[in-house]
């Protein structure tokens, strides 16, 4: 079963992230949106769906609930995210130094800015790094690639996941008691850093320099 065996790795991953929020009262809606996605284009797929015979129905109902719940329920803040993607890595930077930057926030954050804030709560932290361990894997894939499409697809993705990290700090920096879960101020933040028409790596070094002076 190959259609049907990743169907059943990205159904799994959705209970995964459904019993994760029980856990750290906290959802990533960027993963059931990436599950959903995933799902939702392997229902349109005939062939997948006869390998699950009487139940492919039943996927295909679910994955679609799936989609619309995420869409009807978080639509507000999945539009106010959208504007993350307009903020792009300056075109002489290099992706891996920037990614590390941007570790560099997140551990500034976890240390209060080295003790000159109440520090990033231990649950917010973990979804941060979360997001960080997948963008790096992004960049590494992103090295290994010699085609310029993939190149370009990559980046936009590093590019935005990046400039999440970087507006949920400097939501922190501005000592939301709640960081992660507020995606609407999150994006604000970003959005009044793009009205400045500047790059992704001069954003990132704002906030660090913001979080390490103390605010």
């Amino acid at each position: 079963m190959q259609g049907g065996a990743g169907v059943r790795i990205y159904a799994d991953a959705v209970l995964v992230s459904l019993k994760k929020a029980e856990d750290i009262k906290t959802l990533r809606i960027d993963k059931l949106m990436e599950y959903g996605r995933i799902l939702e284009a392997a229902v349109q797929n005939e062939d997948t769906l006869r390998e699950f015979g009487t139940v492919g129905e039943a996927l295909k109902i679910n994955a679609n609930k799936l989609r619309k719940l995420v869409r009807n329920h978080f639509a507000h803040t999945l539009a106010r995210m959208a504007v993350l993607r307009d903020i792009r890595m300056e075109a002489d930077a290099q992706p891996l130094h920037v990614f590390q930057e941007f570790r560099e926030i997140v551990a500034q954050a976890q240390s209060g800015g080295n003790g000159t804030l109440p520090p990033l709560r231990v649950q917010d932290a973990a979804i941060l790094v979360d997001v960080l361990d997948s963008v790096d894997v992004l960049v590494r894939s992103m090295e290994q690639t010699t085609s310029d499409d993939v190149r370009s697809s990559f980046q936009r993705e590093i590019d935005f996941q990046l400039a999440k990290v970087g507006a949920t700090a400097g939501v922190y920096n501005e000592k939301a008691s709640r960081a992660i879960s507020k995606g609407g101020k999150a994006a604000d933040t970003a959005i009044k850093w793009n009205k400045r028409w500047e790059g992704l790596r001069a954003f990132g070094r704002a906030i660090r320099d913001l979080i390490e002076s103390g605010g």
